[in-house]
């Protein structure tokens, strides 16, 4: 069996860059809570080094000029759900686990397409250009989410047959957990999956 991730990294920025243009080329960060226990949300690709989850203090003492913007979950929802809606309407049962991740189950519903090519260039087709979609294709979500990751902005990238030497030099910061756990991997040393993986349970 086959899956295909539909990434959109970034979604929050994406969107708000989207209703006010003044913020292109700036490192931005979208922050949640109040007072000393802010933490960000999403931040732009100018602001390296700064992951969901992490402290906002943290974050702006690592980009002094960044521009703070106040989340509108309400909004990035309904963009997403037009996203999932267009997909949808390709014949496609997709799950959605988070926002900006969906998977579909390729099995079957390629060979109403014409095959697979085009209906990946159908799922990216269905994503508005500005949001850069991401398509990864595995074996199952955890490899295709990882795949697509690796892709091109407005890509597909498909993981290779040797899972192994894929997954082992990615970094752990790929992993589903959270920025605190990211965190004491690598003050640990882990920085790889492939470091992770060595341990013994």
């Amino acid at each position: 069996m086959q899956f295909a991730c539909v990434f959109i990294d970034h979604l929050p920025v994406k969107a708000e860059v989207q209703r006010t243009p003044a913020l292109v080329g700036r490192p931005v960060l979208l922050a949640n809570g109040s007072g000393a226990h802010r933490v960000v949300v999403d931040a732009s690709p100018l602001a390296t080094g700064v992951v969901s989850g992490m402290p906002l203090s943290e974050a702006l003492s690592l980009h002094k000029g960044a521009v703070l913007v106040e989340p509108d979950p309400v909004h990035y929802r309904s963009l997403f759900d037009h996203v999932l809606n267009a997909i949808e309407a390709l014949g496609a049962d997709v799950e959605a686990e988070e926002l900006g991740q969906a998977f579909v189950s390729l099995t079957g519903l390629a060979l109403l397409h014409g095959g697979q090519d085009r209906l990946l260039a159908a799922l990216l087709a269905a994503v508005p250009a500005h949001l850069t979609p991401r398509i990864g294709v595995g074996p199952n979500k955890f490899v295709a989410t990882l795949a697509a990751r690796q892709a091109a902005p407005g890509d597909v990238y498909h993981a290779p047959a040797d899972l192994v030497q894929f997954l082992t030099p990615l970094p752990v910061e790929l992993l589903p957990v959270p920025w605190r756990t990211i965190a004491r991997l690598r003050g640990y040393g882990l920085r790889t999956l492939g470091n992770v993986a060595a341990l013994s349970p």
